[in-house]
């Protein structure tokens, strides 16, 4: 029995490492789930640093060191274009220190950018502390401490954004048809900022997921007869409450193949995804 006991542990250990990944780094469950890595913890490869004063952005110890004059970076690498996404990263901030994580922004040479802004703010003297949505939706109390690693996450789906620390949900902001000005939910990048000279923020482990759905392999049929077509495909269909007219079946068939047995089918009816 006693020999067993390394067995035993080594098994957790590998299964451990699965879940987990190291710094800046993606987890095998993190890849199947999709999610995309934007900063590699050594350079600033795929992003860009605005020409305000470029010298407060630096990388230090696997993490984008915001600390200087006012100046921007922004992701600029492949999917930049983002809509409903998951971001997610650990922060850090020194005592006295203020910052942000600007989404669905763009690249500008100079100036605060467009876009909403997810506040990083423990101690400084702004009342607006971190997970707030600047101005339209504040958080007046700090939920993580100053020289700690937190874990920030920005959730945005439609007119929603809901902001995460450690785990807990700190505010939800819904954007009204009224909404004006340069701060409305659109479409964009990730913005990262130096606030002051008297500010020093760190962000590792930056990564982002798309919520999306892809219409790339989408054929709308609009017929239930039309799916019968496809009888030799494993598929089945879900009715819900007031189900709408239109049945959508995704196939995935190998450029070239004239088989579509053994090649699964998804249906969808009233927006309920089955396979």
């Amino acid at each position: 029995m006693k020999k067993s006991v390394p067995t035993v542990l080594l098994a957790l250990l590998s299964f451990a490492s699965v879940l987990s990944a190291g710094d800046n780094a993606l987890s095998k469950s993190e890849k199947a789930d999709g999610w995309k890595l934007l900063f590699n913890g050594k350079d600033l490869t795929d992003w860009k640093v605005d020409k305000w004063n470029p010298e407060s952005i630096s990388v230090k110890d696997g993490s984008i060191k915001c600390h200087g004059k006012p100046s921007m970076v922004y992701y600029t690498g492949k999917g930049k274009e983002m809509t409903d996404f998951h971001f997610k990263a650990d922060v850090m901030t020194k005592p006295g220190s203020n910052g942000g994580i600007f989404f669905h922004t763009k690249y500008q040479d100079k100036g605060w950018p467009v876009g909403h802004e997810a506040q990083i703010n423990q101690t400084q003297k702004d009342p607006v502390k971190t997970g707030s949505v600047y101005i339209v939706k504040k958080n007046l109390e700090a939920p993580a401490k100053d020289n700690e690693w937190f874990h920030y996450e920005i959730i945005v789906k439609g007119k929603r954004v809901e902001t995460k620390v450690d785990g807990k949900t700190v505010v939800v902001y819904t954007e009204g048809k009224d909404a004006k000005g340069t701060r409305k939910l659109s479409k964009g990048t990730i913005g990262l900022q130096a606030h002051d000279p008297g500010s020093t923020v760190l962000v590792k482990n930056i990564k982002v997921k798309s919520l999306k759905k892809s219409s790339k392999y989408w054929i709308r049929l609009f017929l239930l007869p039309a799916v019968l077509l496809f009888h030799d495909v494993p598929w089945r269909i879900s009715i819900q409450p007031r189900p709408c007219l239109s049945i959508v079946s995704k196939i995935r068939i190998p450029e070239g193949s004239t088989e579509s047995e053994n090649y699964p089918m998804m249906i969808r009816v009233s927006g309920k995804f089955v396979s």
